[in-house]
């Protein structure tokens, strides 16, 4: 099995709290609406809900929380916030079977 790896930069460069916040919020958001629609998904379906999902959306709305009040002690301090994310892309490529 071989591994290649692609990094993506996401998000780079300094923003004031308020637009940090508005930038990551959008992000944070658009995952929660992703993993809550997948359960909805699931339960429409009969499934019974992945732990992932649900262990994923509490970390995800922990981590919304967090970015509220962070951008909002910043901001009362007129800081500037420097953000940088990166997405790695990892990409498997497996031999063939043959048989």
């Amino acid at each position: 099995m071989k591994n290649n790896n692609e990094s993506l930069h996401l998000i780079k460069g300094e923003f004031s709290p308020s637009e940090a916040r508005e930038v990551l919020l959008s992000l944070f958001d658009y995952k929660i609406q992703y993993h809550e629609l997948q359960l909805l998904s699931m339960r429409e379906r009969g499934m019974e809900a992945y732990a992932h999902s649900i262990d994923r959306l509490k970390e995800l709305k922990a981590s919304r929380d967090k970015i509220l009040a962070l951008t909002s002690t910043y901001g009362e301090l007129g800081e500037q916030l420097e953000l940088e994310a990166e997405v790695v892309l990892s990409i498997t490529v497996r031999p063939a079977v043959h048989g």
